[in-house]
């Protein structure tokens, strides 16, 4: 889903540039950058929705803040978070996310 969404919005982005670039329409370009804005909200929304991380300590499942897990130090399968269980921070694991107890 994330790259059905993902992609056009990166092809409308060369195509900008590449306008810009060749007839000087750099308003296009900006006009891009406005509605990506809602558009890379609305995809973290989703995409944090559906995963949750494994502490390394407590080996609990959890689900941090948006905040947090957004800006987070990572790697393409592990965030630093703060487990909200155990308390430790470190590298979790990122899992798909299973519908709560």
């Amino acid at each position: 889903m994330l790259l059905a969404l993902g992609l056009p919005i990166s092809l409308l982005q060369i195509a900008g540039i590449i306008l810009w670039i060749v007839t000087g329409k750099w308003w296009l370009f900006a006009l891009w950058a406005v509605l990506v804005i809602p558009a890379g909200i609305l995809l973290s929304r989703m995409y944090f929705g559906s995963v949750a991380f494994i502490c390394p300590a407590c080996h609990e499942t959890f689900r941090p803040e948006l905040k947090e897990a957004f800006f987070a130090n990572h790697t393409p399968y592990t965030r630093k978070l703060t487990c909200t269980c155990c308390g430790h921070k470190g590298f979790c694991v990122e899992t798909c996310r299973t519908e709560e107890k």
